[in-house]
């Protein structure tokens, strides 16, 4: 099967797949947003939901100044400048397995049918197709028809900044698809689960993670998430914890930079003891939500 459109996954990649996101997420005033107050220049951390609908929006004003004082974009990698076939090229040669191995063998039965019967996958579609990648791919599932990724927070941040802003990435773009691609083959059966959880509960899930987010409450972003890192540690420590801890060094040669500056990475990035925040607050820089 092909790749189709381009998409994008996080760890809370899931807060964008939801019918209940409907008003705008500012409603309450305060945001996933951060200033540097100990620096002179203008210097920003904004937590992002990757794929959103249209309907999302406006954003805050405080994020679209902070946009438009940004004269540097950094993104968890740097998608502006990675052509179209050459981020085709290397997702194709991850997420197909090679000849002589199939989905069967490498998910259990009950995973198998789960997928079959939530998504409605015909037996033959994902044959040869990583677990990991068909949970990013998982276009079918009753919460995700109405978003895309072109509604996200990177690509609203794109194209109001690409006039007067240079971009790059905390990480390669190999560096980002090793993230799901490096997966165990357990790792990347219990992401694929992860994504295809009961609607019902799914539901409540959602409402509870999205009314977090829209008031800037990263501990109850954390806190409605912690069952998933309970149940499969290993998996967060490889989409947030090492990722977070990377990416700080990164950050800092940015902010001695002297230039504004507005990081973007996943919302969940910015929650917690170990979160992006906590790790540069660790190292003497200030912080004040906005």
């Amino acid at each position: 099967m092909g790749l189709g459109p381009r998409f994008r996954c996080g760890f809370l990649f899931i807060i964008a797949f939801s019918p209940i996101f409907a008003r705008s997420i500012n409603a309450q005033g305060r945001h996933f947003l951060w200033r540097l107050t100990n620096r002179p220049q203008p210097f920003y951390l904004l937590g992002s939901v990757h794929a959103l609908r249209a309907s999302d929006y406006p954003l805050g004003h405080e994020i679209d100044n902070a946009i438009e004082q940004s004269r540097r974009i950094i993104f968890e990698y740097d998608n502006y400048h990675v052509d179209e076939g050459t981020w085709r090229r290397k997702m194709r040669a991850e997420v197909h397995y090679p000849a002589g191995i199939n989905l069967r063998q490498k998910i259990s039965p009950k995973t198998y049918s789960y997928l079959q019967s939530i998504a409605g996958v015909r037996s033959s579609e994902y044959d040869d197709v990583r677990p990991w990648a068909i949970a990013c791919l998982m276009l079918r599932h009753p919460f995700y028809h109405d978003v895309r990724s072109y509604y996200g927070i990177e690509n609203y941040v794109l194209r109001r900044a690409k006039a007067s802003a240079e971009f790059g990435g905390l990480e390669t773009l190999d560096q980002h698809i090793h993230v799901l691609s490096g997966m165990s083959d357990v790792e990347s059966e219990v992401f694929l689960l992860q994504t295809l959880v009961h609607p019902g509960r799914n539901e409540a899930e959602m409402a509870s993670l999205i009314a977090a987010y829209k008031r800037g409450d990263t501990a109850a972003v954390a806190t409605v998430d912690a069952e998933r890192e309970r149940g499969a540690p290993s998996l967060y420590r490889r989409l947030i914890t090492n990722r977070n801890r990377a990416w700080v060094p990164r950050i800092e040669t940015e902010i001695r930079s002297g230039k504004p500056t507005m990081i973007v990475v996943g919302a969940r990035h910015l929650c917690g003891t170990d979160s992006v925040v906590s790790l540069l607050q660790e190292r003497g820089y200030k912080f004040e939500q906005l």
